[in-house]
């Protein structure tokens, strides 16, 4: 096994006391995991969140997604995720920092632009350097930042797209699971 990641991160629900994985392959990866890390400090964060959000995320990210990805033709759906999905249907054009919601300015990914001077239309630079002047012109929040109202409309965005843009469909197999968790997404 490789260098992992400095953090393990995995959805599991509690019963009788206990954590359950969602995932059962996840049990070994954090075995895995704490044997790399063995002799180390660390901290532990258990975050709970709505049973709704969370099926949502399971939806999303464990069906929604992965189908998107394969269709475009992409191994990687964190890739379609991050590079594709998220700037197509949750970037917001802005003019300045402090047009930035507090909330999301933490964790969002900043889009800039090469700065122009209004007056003659040519670059500018930072003052003695060669260096191009960037302006800030939008940002895509990080999902775990967004509205409620937000992330589900992200979700038919994708939804719509996929179906609409790309004359998508599920394979059959799918369908009862995909319907089963979409009913409890609150779409």
């Amino acid at each position: 096994m490789g260098k992992p990641k400095n953090y393990f991160k995995a959805s599991f629900h509690a019963e009788s006391g206990r954590m359950i994985f969602d995932d059962s392959k996840n049990k070994d990866k954090l075995r895995l995991f704490l044997e790399y890390y063995e002799n180390q400090s660390g901290e532990i964060k258990i975050e709970f969140f709505s049973e709704v959000s969370h099926h949502r995320h399971r939806y999303y990210r464990g069906l929604l997604l992965p189908v998107v990805s394969d269709a475009m033709g992409y191994k990687d759906a964190n890739y379609v995720h991050q590079l594709i999905l998220k700037p197509r249907f949750l970037m917001e054009k802005v003019s300045c920092f402090e047009e930035i919601p507090e909330r999301v300015q933490n964790r969002a990914r900043y889009v800039f632009d090469n700065a122009f001077d209004e007056e003659t239309g040519e670059l500018l630079y930072i003052s003695g350097t060669n260096e191009i002047q960037q302006r800030l012109v939008a940002y895509i929040p990080s999902m775990g930042d967004v509205t409620d109202e937000r992330a589900k409309q992200f979700i038919k965005d994708v939804e719509d797209f996929f179906y609409n843009e790309m004359d998508g469909g599920f394979d059959p197999s799918l369908n009862e699971s995909m319907i089963a968790l979409r009913s409890k997404c609150q779409l």
